[in-house]
């Protein structure tokens, strides 16, 4: 008789964990993205720059993109973070978010068939609201350290494209 009631509660335990650990997340299939695109140089239509997963987790955003086509702009791993820029986030209704961590799989930087894959992670201060719309820019050019500080000398490259997305994270 004894083993129905504790039964019961592991069962609401582990249904309550289930509930618990479901992040949000936004798939390209969940949400329409409109994407436009602004060329600045020749070489800037093999560029291939796409928004793969965007996930909220509590007061997280993290964007999974992926680049191909960089064989005009990246030829070593430095080259990519001062080329490929981090991303330029306009959030509505507005948030102050914080990029904190970036990844990129940088293993094939050099074959120029193959992607690469890139997340940015962001800190909110407050959650997002439901129906967040976000206006992401990505740009190809001259990025990196040497525009924040000015004892850095700066990499002399042109700007090449900017990719601006535009989507909604939908209600949970």
């Amino acid at each position: 008789m004894k083993a129905k009631p504790v039964i019961l509660i592991f069962l609401i335990l582990v249904l309550l964990m289930a509930a618990c650990t479901q992040h949000p997340i936004a798939n390209e299939q969940d949400f329409q993205i409109e994407e436009t695109k602004q060329d600045f140089i020749d070489y800037a239509g093999d560029i291939q720059m796409k928004l793969r997963n965007v996930r909220v987790e509590d007061k997280e955003l993290i964007l999974d993109l992926t680049i191909s086509g960089l064989q005009n702009v990246v030829s070593v791993e430095e080259d990519f973070s001062n080329r490929v820029c981090d991303p330029l986030l306009s959030l509505d209704p507005a948030r102050s978010l914080t990029k904190w961590k970036a990844t990129a799989d940088l293993t094939n930087i050099s074959d120029w068939s193959k992607p690469i894959d890139v997340s940015y992670f962001y800190k909110l201060e407050q959650p997002l609201s439901a129906q967040t719309k976000i206006t992401m820019d990505w740009t190809i050019g001259p990025c990196g350290p040497c525009f924040m500080e000015q004892n850095i000398p700066c990499d002399v490259f042109p700007l090449v494209t900017n990719h601006r997305f535009n989507f909604v994270i939908p209600e949970n």
